[in-house]
């Protein structure tokens, strides 16, 4: 259960890297795109307010051009109602937005007296500097009634040179504001000189905000993304981000990332719960089937061995039958009873590794004494073998459980039964290779040059495959064989050769510990 909280716990920590990355990425992503708005935003504006502001002043122009005689006349006769009613109806008619206009001198002094405070001093202040400079830098000027900017021109009638001048509502230009603003910006034109002071929004004119400080904050200056001077006009063009335009989108990718780790994290703790359900039947599984085996081997091991005792005395009685076909049933009977009670001990020995039961006494042993052991221990309990033990070079040391390892030997020779009547003759050979020993199992019935004798060994690769590799079907015995061998620190193996017959081999380390 541990293992799959600590994947459930490594799962969610990469889920929530994943997350993290991922909003990283996106929020980066975000404001990449906000900014190539800015951009393209500011620019447009600029141009726009260039040509807008531009085509006044070819208007401005052409109109003083074209009335250039009725404004003269009215600069000779600035008392006369009639020339300026007529002026200003061609006017309003030339430009519907216009707010005031004046005729100056050639050094800027206005012939038409303002009672009504239309042209102020700042109006006046851009006459002197168009006159001295000959350059027109636009800008918004406040007024009591409507805030506005100027257009001014020269025109000759005459011989004489006049300035003719006209005011427009600045509100205009908060239109183009507008239509070129992307949501979750402010666009707005903004005086310089005047200390970053805001002219126009989108809104308008800067009166109609309500704010006690027209100029840029310091905080504002931050949020600004793009600038760009209009040509031909005091004004740049800024555009800021509003102030939660990141920070909002940053909130909602938290949120978006919390609710899928939720999940994933809720998918986790289910799957936990799921599978710690199933291992406690798994467990429950495995302690029934323990349960059942160990009862079993109790339960039948002593009617195994009274069976095995009644077949040995039928077999011993029909040696002496002149019946075959009695004899050799009898034989048979024996035989498959000794392989049912190894089997029955196999399955309990199976049990006992697949739980960790399986106890190791390793002792140092020298090889030739742990085989010769074995020999006589697998003679003793199996009629029908003989075991011989040669090439064992002398002093080597090795770390067993002999007990163990002699029940290996024996649980590989018990593979395939032992023919009626027949006495099978086997040898244990050991070699040296490097740091350990090989000690290989040879069946001298085998060696038919036409091929496969069918020796015990034989018939015991014959139950598994007939290649190389180590059988792996042979039943819970061989896995009894491997774990055995490999507890240690040894491998088990097969030797296929149509000359000498199959032999099985084992090694083991030398004298040291697996």
């Amino acid at each position: 259960m541990k293992g799959y909280l600590t994947f459930t716990l490594v799962v969610l920590c990469l889920v929530s890297i994943v997350l993290a990355w991922f909003s990283v990425e996106r929020l980066n992503d975000f404001k990449a795109y906000h900014q190539a708005i800015a951009e393209e935003s500011t620019d447009d504006i600029a141009t726009e307010v260039a040509r807008y502001v531009g085509e006044k002043k070819r208007l401005v122009k052409l109109f003083a051009e074209e009335y250039a005689g009725l404004i003269h006349e009215l600069a000779i006769s600035p008392e006369d109602d009639r020339v300026r009613e007529s002026l200003e109806q061609r006017i309003a008619t030339y430009f519907p937005d216009y707010f005031g206009f004046t005729v100056t001198d050639p050094a800027g002094r206005p012939f038409i007296e303002d009672f009504d405070g239309f042209v102020g001093d700042i109006c006046l202040n851009d006459i002197e500097d168009y006159v001295r400079t000959g350059a027109q830098k636009t800008r918004i000027h406040p007024n009591a009634f409507v805030y506005h900017f100027d257009v001014m021109t020269r025109f000759t009638h005459a011989g004489e040179e006049r300035i003719f001048f006209v005011s427009f509502h600045a509100d205009i230009l908060g239109g183009l504001v507008k239509n070129a603003q992307a949501t979750g910006h402010q666009l707005m034109l903004i005086y310089p000189p005047g200390g970053q002071l805001i002219e126009v929004t989108s809104d308008g004119a800067r009166v109609n905000w309500m704010r006690n400080d027209y100029r840029l904050s310091v905080t504002e200056q931050s949020l600004i993304l793009a600038k760009k001077a209009v040509q031909d006009t005091g004004w740049d063009t800024v555009n800021l981000r509003l102030p939660g335009l990141y920070e909002d989108y940053r909130k909602q990718l938290t949120r978006e990332s919390l609710v899928i780790f939720l999940l994933f994290m809720s998918i986790g703790f289910i799957m936990l719960i799921y599978v710690n359900r199933e291992e406690n039947l798994r467990r429950d599984a495995e302690h029934d089937k323990a349960q059942f085996l160990s009862g079993l081997g109790r339960d039948m091991r002593t009617p195994l061995e009274e069976l095995e005792a009644s077949l040995a005395g039928l077999q011993r009685s029909a040696k002496d039958t002149p019946d075959v076909e009695a004899r050799t049933l009898t034989e048979s009977a024996f035989a498959n009873s000794q392989q049912l009670k190894l089997l029955t001990r196999d399955l309990l020995e199976f049990e006992n590794i697949r739980s960790g039961k399986l106890v190791f006494d390793k002792q140092p042993l020298e090889l030739a004494t742990l085989l010769q052991k074995c020999a006589d221990t697998i003679e003793a309990q199996a009629s029908g073998i003989r075991l011989a033990v040669r090439e064992v070079p002398a002093g080597l040391t090795v770390l067993v459980d002999a007990e163990r390892i002699c029940q290996a030997i024996g649980r590989l020779l018990a593979g395939a039964g032992r023919p009626g009547g027949e006495t099978v003759a086997l040898e244990l050979e050991a070699r040296v290779h490097d740091d350990f020993v090989r000690v290989s199992l040879n069946d001298l019935g085998a060696g038919d040059p036409s091929g496969l004798r069918q020796g015990l060994l034989g018939r015991i690769v014959q139950k598994g495959r007939r290649d190389a590799r180590l059988p792996e079907d042979i039943g819970p015995g061989m896995s009894v064989v491997r774990y055995i061998i490999e507890k240690h620190g040894g491998t088990l193996g097969l030797v296929m050769d149509t000359n000498t017959g199959p032999r099985f081999y084992f090694e083991l380390p030398l004298g040291r510990s697996s």
